[in-house]
């Protein structure tokens, strides 16, 4: 619509719904690129919303009798709406659980939000559409400002003064609602428990709500100096509220991580602010517009921010995201070798670990041969694979392919302070070891899955007589296999697996600390008199160190036989390629062949079909739990890339330093 129409049909006496169309309207054509060039003509340093906004004023100055019903159009608008939830809960989480507020975005970003015509909040919504509203109105010049408060008192009347009075009460009022929820949410037992020990009539959060009807008591009544003192107080306890925050997240940091705790500080952390900007727009001056142009700015970030799940996520789930990597982190520092005397120590582990893993690839390769129904085969599979790997673990052996997403987060661990050369230096010396223990896992997994397999195959075969599987089953193998085809696809899904086992296993490990189990464990009586105290306590002890291994292996294991059989049901024809189990499943294949096998093409692109295997496996998953580390510590994305060409500067000066130990230096006295 354009502007001589909007003019023409403003009617100050309309019905609400009218009005409010005709505002909506009116910032569309503001916001509007049509005809932008036109208007960019006489004003090209300025942005094109304030050169309409001022072409609107000139219009309304040359017609007085417009001038007056656009200001009374304005000013009965804010009469008949209600400004209180605008205040109070625009832009802020309005569930009262972190799945409830996931379940409210989803539908409101599902379903057409519901009429309620006399709420200035809805109105909001429906002007302000887009992030990029923020960029022109931080940029409207005071003397523009200034223009528009004018329109808004023009002509007013007694009556109409009524309007700025209304609203200083709804500020009130918003100031006193979110005071009251401040304190039902930092009075509320599982928030409480988290804080510093104090009787409940000495937390900051009892007396919030007391402070702030004293002080909008003083302003109301003008009470000069007990309004300063009032206000001093009222910040005093803010800032106790925000220590009291502190804490909490410190005991979190300690004691584990629950997403719905952390929504709930976050939440009140948003409440405590919001107050401390509608305090500011109630004791600013009245015709200072600035105050105003900040508010309904930070109402459009914090709106926006509330409708993206994206930086609901980042918000929520970052402090659990951290807990998860430092978990993992701990685990990881002991698959990296940093000397010649850890890098053999690693090879010997991941050799064991291959030889256990030869005996998995058997039991795997026995299960596909027998006829079973799909889901049973993928829970003998699952079986199979977390024994096996269990195996593994309680052997002190390694498997190569669950270090990666381990390592990346003792990777990222130890970035801080990387402004400093040396720093970095020592990051970049810490990413060679780590791709060093890497190759080194990997090649002792499989030169020892090859010859454990192939002695498996040989004890068979002259049991049974004959080889594990037929030629026509042995040429199949080696062609799924094949680098060409979806191995690389494959490959990177069970490199997703990898990492979420670790996931899960940190998700475990942490929630073990923030429910307490050791503790609840040490003191179960029934426990404590069937195993004796001093026992008990071993036991506490092993489950504290090994509970992280425990449930990464299994539910690797699980990941790995379940998956392909789940999607399978839905009709996605994935599975999985895991570097180890793959190298003894191909060792099978080829001697069921017989010596011929070293002249097939099939046989040789099964061998690529492994390297690109090894690399998908450590790759996938070592970049998805660098990502997640590096986004759980906030670390810049600019300092990032230049850690990574100092990687690759590191890498064309001295490639011998990703693949080759150094010696170890002994010093003598």
């Amino acid at each position: 619509m354009e502007l001589d129409s909007l003019l023409s049909c403003v009617a100050p006496e309309a019905p609400l719904q009218e009005r409010l169309e005709w505002l909506v309207e009116l910032f569309r054509w503001i916001s509007s690129q049509k005809n932008a060039a036109l208007f960019h003509a006489e004003h090209k340093t300025e942005q094109l919303q304030t050169t309409r906004i001022r072409y609107l004023l000139i219009q309304l100055n040359k017609d007085t009798e417009k001038k007056l019903k656009v200001a009374s159009t304005l000013r009965s608008i804010l009469f008949d709406t209600s400004a209180l939830d605008l205040f109070c809960t625009t832009g802020l989480p309005a569930e009262s659980g972190f799945v409830s507020e996931v379940m409210g975005r989803m539908m409101e970003k599902l379903l057409p939000r519901p009429p309620h015509e006399d709420d200035l909040g809805e109105v909001f919504v429906r002007i302000f559409s887009s992030r990029e509203d923020i960029h022109w109105l931080e940029r409207l010049e005071e003397s523009l400002l200034s223009e528009i408060w004018a329109l808004l008192n023009f002509g007013s009347t007694l009556e109409d003064k009524k309007v700025w009075t209304k609203l200083r009460e709804e500020l009130k009022d918003a100031i006193l609602f979110l005071a009251g929820q401040v304190r039902a949410f930092g009075l509320a037992p599982k928030i409480r428990l988290r804080m510093s020990k104090m009787s409940l009539r000495q937390r900051p959060f009892f007396a919030i709500t007391a402070v702030s009807s004293r002080l909008l008591k003083d302003i109301r009544f003008e009470k000069v100096d007990s309004q300063l003192e009032s206000l001093e107080a009222f910040r005093h306890v803010l800032a106790q509220c925000r220590l009291e925050l502190k804490v909490a997240y410190k005991h979190l940091d300690i004691y584990g991580v629950s997403v719905s705790i952390v929504y709930q500080l976050d939440r009140i952390e948003s409440l405590i602010k919001r107050m401390e900007t509608l305090l500011s727009i109630l004791l600013g001056k009245r015709d200072d517009s600035q105050y105003m142009i900040r508010f309904i700015c930070l109402l459009i970030t914090e709106l926006k921010d509330r409708e993206s799940f994206r930086s609901f996520f980042d918000e929520n789930l970052s402090l659990m995201s951290m807990k998860i990597a430092e978990q993992s982190a701990a685990t990881g520092e002991h698959y990296i070798a940093r000397t010649s005397s850890e890098y053999r120590t690693m090879f010997m582990k991941a050799a064991g670990g291959g030889v256990i893993a030869g005996a998995i690839a058997f039991v795997k390769t026995f299960l596909e041969e027998m006829t079973l129904a799909y889901f049973i085969q993928g829970i003998f599979k699952s079986v199979n694979y977390s024994v096996g790997f269990l195996g593994i673990y309680m052997g002190g052996y390694t498997l190569a392919t669950r270090q990666p997403a381990m390592t990346a987060n003792a990777l990222a661990a130890k970035m801080h302070d990387l402004e400093d050369e040396v720093a970095r230096s020592n990051l970049v010396d810490e990413v060679a070891h780590l791709i060093r223990s890497q190759g080194a896992a990997i090649f002792g997994n499989v030169m020892l899955v090859v010859p454990t397999s192939l002695i498996i195959f040989t004890i068979l075969y002259y049991l049974q007589g004959s080889p594990l599987m037929s030629e026509e089953e042995a040429m199949r193998t080696l062609k799924s296999y094949s680098a060409f085809g979806l191995t690389p696809v494959h490959a990177a899904f069970t490199g997703f697996l990898l990492w979420a086992s670790s996931v899960i296993a940190g998700w475990v490990s942490n929630w073990s600390v923030y429910h307490e189990i050791p503790q609840a464990l040490s003191t179960h009586r029934r426990l404590k008199a069937v195993l004796g105290p001093t026992r008990l306590n071993k036991w506490i002890a092993t489950y504290k160190r090994n509970l992280s291994g425990w449930v990464g292996y299994i539910a690797l294991g699980f990941l790995l036989g379940m998956s392909p059989k789940i999607l399978g049901f839905f009709g996605v024809p994935i599975d999985v390629r895991h570097v180890t189990i793959s190298s003894g499943t191909i060792s099978f294949a080829s001697a069921s062949l017989g010596w011929n096998f070293i002249y097939l093409s099939e046989f040789w692109w099964a061998f690529a079909g492994i390297l690109l295997i090894g690399i998908m496996n450590v790759g996938v998953s070592f970049f998805m739990a660098l990502i997640v580390a590096l986004k759980a510590r906030r670390v810049d994305a600019s300092l990032r890339d230049e850690i990574y060409s100092e990687v690759f500067r590191r890498f064309k000066k001295h490639p011998s330093s990703f693949l080759f130990p150094q010696r170890d230096t002994k010093t003598t006295s």
